[in-house]
C-alpha cells in the first residue's frame, strides 16, 4: 500500500507499507498530499509541490528508487491523479479559485482534454475497463450542484448523477457497481449501480456517534481488500475484506 504519512507541518512523506510483513519504507521525502499506483507497479503519482512551492504538480515516482520526474506541469494546483488501467492516460482535478477541471492527460502525446467541469470534484476513478470515469462533490459540500456520486464515459459526454450526497466512490471488480461513504444519520459505506436505482448500504462502523469518520476509499488489484480512512478519536487506515459468500 502506497500512502502519505505526516501532517503539512510536517513534511508529509510517500512512504509503502508491506501487508505481509507490515514493514514500512519512506519512498520520497516530497511534501506529498495525494499518491496513486501507475498500473505495472513500478511508480507512483504523487501531487506534490512545484520547484516554486505555490503550485501542485502531478510528479511521477519510481518504487525501486530514483528522481521523481514531473508529468503535469503548470502554475495551478493538480490534485488527486489516477492513471488509467492501460498506463496510457492519468485522469487529474485542476483546482482554482473558479472551481475544478476534471482533466486526462496523454502520457504519450502530453495534451491534455477538459472531461468536466464543476464547482468541487473529488477522488476521480477509472473503471475497470477504462471506459467510465466516476467521482464525487465534496464530502461536506458548500456547491450542491455537484454534490454526491457522478460518472461520465473517458471519451466525453454529459455526466450523470447517481446519487445526491456521499463522496469517494471506488469501483467493484464487475465494473457495474460503485461504493462510496456517507455521512451522518446514514453513515458507512453504501453500494450503487451506474445503471441506475436506489442505493444500499453495505457496511456500517460500530459507532453511534452520527459524524462523517469515513474520509477515504480505495482498493487495489482485483481481490483485494477495500482501504477505509476511519476517523473516530484518531485517524487510522482499515483494510475491509471481501466477503466471502
Amino acid at each position: 500500500v502506497a500512502i502519505v504519512l505526516g501532517i503539512e507541518a510536517q513534511s508529509p512523506a510517500v512512504n509503502l507499507l508491506d501487508l505481509r510483513t507490515m514493514e514500512r519504507r519512506t519512498l520520497s521525502g516530497m511534501a506529498a498530499s495525494e499518491v496513486a499506483w501507475m498500473p505495472e507497479g513500478q511508480a507512483l503519482l504523487v501531487a506534490a509541490p512545484a520547484p516554486d512551492g505555490i503550485s501542485s504538480w502531478i510528479w511521477q515516482v519510481p518504487t525501486g528508487g530514483g528522481l521523481p520526474e514531473p508529468i503535469i506541469k503548470g502554475e495551478e494546483e493538480w490534485r488527486s491523479p489516477q492513471a488509467s488501467p492501460d498506463g496510457k492516460r492519468v485522469a487529474a482535478i485542476r483546482r482554482s479559485a473558479a472551481g475544478d477541471e476534471l482533466v486526462l492527460h496523454d502520457l504519450e502525446r502530453g495534451d491534455q482534454r477538459i472531461l468536466t467541469a464543476q464547482g468541487t470534484i473529488e477522488a476521480p476513478r477509472w473503471s475497470p475497463d477504462g471506459s467510465t470515469l466516476a467521482w464525487s462533490g465534496g464530502w461536506r459540500p458548500e456547491d450542491l450542484g455537484s454534490a454526491g456520486v457522478w460518472v461520465c464515459p473517458a471519451e466525453g459526454g454529459a455526466p450523470r448523477r447517481l446519487t445526491v450526497d456521499g463522496a469517494w466512490p471506488v469501483w467493484e471488480r464487475n465494473g457495474v457497481h460503485l461504493l462510496y461513504g456517507r455521512y451522518l444519520a446514514t453513515q458507512g459505506l453504501w453500494r450503487v449501480s451506474t445503471s441506475g436505482g436506489e442505493p444500499e448500504q453495505a457496511w456500517r462502523p460500530e459507532s453511534d456517534i452520527t459524524d462523517y469518520y469515513l474520509h477515504r476509499l480505495d482498493t487495489g488489484r482485483s481481490g483485494a481488500p477495500l482501504l477505509l480512512f476511519y476517523y473516530e478519536y484518531t485517524g487510522a487506515l482499515y483494510a475491509l475484506e471481501p466477503p466471502q459468500d
